[in-house]
C-alpha cells in the first residue's frame, strides 16, 4: 500500500482490498479487522516501512524477471472495483496481456522465510483469490524471491468457491463496519487497542455514570489484578526455588524447557526459563 498515491489511498477506503481479506478471515500476521476498520475510517497514518520501500524499488525488476522466464507481455492497470461487489476492490501487481491471469510480486525478507517453508502462505492465498474474484481471472502467478536469492514463480488457480466465501466476508463487514462507521466489537488484540487509541484519542467531556455493563466489566477487572498478583507472588517464588536448586550452575536443560541462569561480563546473573519444542530439545 505504500506504493500507492494519496488519490488511491482514499479511494481504498471505499472498498475492502486483498491485502485486507487475510486480515478479515482472521489469518494474517500483520492485521485483524480492527486495523482494517482504522484504516478505512480515516484514523491511521501510513508510514512505509524499510521492507515496503524495498519492495516497491525491486518490484519493476522482479516483474521483468517474471516477464523473462514466462515470455508473457505484462502490464499493471492500477486500482479496480469488482465488475458485481463494489465494496472489494485491489490494485494487481500486474496483469498478463491475452489471458485471464495476473502476476502478484512479493520480496520475501529472511524474517518471514519460515512462512513460505511448505507452501505459499494462507494470508498470501487468501489475498490471491480475493485478486482472482475481483479480477475475474483464472490463474495468478504469485512471482517470490526469497531471501535475496531464491526467485518461484507459484500459479494457483482460482477457487470460485472460497472467492464466494471472500464476497460474503467482505460485505459483512462492510455493511457493519464501515457504511455505519460503528467500531468491530473489541477483542484482547493489539490491534483493537490500536484502534481504541486511534478512535478515542483525547477525552472531551467529564466523568461519567457507571452503567451495569461498566460496573461489570470493571469488578472483572480488579478481580483479574487481584489474580495478577497471585501469579506474579507464586512466579518470584518459583523462580527463588529454581535458583536455589540451580546453585552455581550456568543453568538447566529440560525436555520440554530451558532454564538459564547465567553471569554477564560485570558478574551479574539473569534468569531465564523459556519453554521450547520437544523434537528441538531431542534433537539437541
Amino acid at each position: 500500500m505504500s506504493g500507492l498515491t494519496l488519490e488511491q489511498k482514499l479511494e481504498r477506503r471505499n472498498w475492502i482490498g486483498a491485502s485486507e481479506s487475510p486480515c478479515l478471515v482472521g489469518v494474517s500476521p500483520f492485521g485483524n479487522a480492527h486495523s482494517v476498520w482504522t484504516e478505512k475510517m480515516g484514523l491511521v497514518v501510513d508510514n512505509p516501512t524499510v521492507q515496503q520501500d524495498a519492495g516497491n524499488w525491486l518490484e519493476p525488476a522482479l516483474a521483468n524477471w517474471y516477464a523473462h522466464e514466462t515470455g508473457y507481455t505484462l502490464a499493471s492497470f492500477g486500482s479496480v472495483r469488482h465488475p458485481k461487489y463494489q465494496f472489494m476492490g485491489c490494485t494487481p501487481d500486474r496483469c498478463v496481456f491475452g489471458e485471464r491471469r495476473i502476476a502478484q510480486i512479493k520480496l520475501v525478507g529472511t524474517w518471514m522465510m519460515h512462512h513460505w517453508e511448505d507452501d505459499v502462505p494462507d494470508y498470501v492465498q487468501i489475498q490471491i483469490q480475493h485478486e482472482l474474484e475481483v479480477c475475474d481471472a483464472d490463474v495468478c502467478d504469485v512471482v517470490a524471491l526469497l531471501g535475496g536469492t531464491d526467485f518461484r514463480v507459484i500459479p494457483i488457480e482460482r477457487d470460485r468457491e472460497l472467492g464466494q466465501y471472500l464476497v460474503d466476508i467482505c460485505h459483512d463487514f462492510f455493511t457493519k463496519f464501515v457504511v455505519t462507521r460503528e467500531m468491530p466489537p473489541v477483542d484482547a488484540s493489539s490491534h483493537a487497542e490500536a484502534a481504541l487509541k486511534a478512535r478515542y484519542a483525547r477525552d472531551t467531556s467529564g466523568i461519567i455514570k457507571p452503567t451495569d455493563e461498566i460496573d461489570r466489566l470493571a469488578r472483572a477487572w480488579l478481580e483479574t489484578d487481584t489474580r495478577l498478583g497471585e501469579v506474579e507472588d507464586e512466579r518470584v517464588l518459583l523462580t527463588n526455588q529454581l535458583k536455589s536448586l540451580i546453585g552455581e550452575a550456568q543453568g538447566v536443560d529440560g525436555d520440554s524447557y530451558r532454564i538459564r541462569w547465567k553471569s554477564n561480563a560485570k558478574g551479574v546473573r539473569s534468569f531465564t526459563c523459556k519453554r521450547i519444542e520437544l523434537k528441538r530439545a531431542r534433537a539437541a
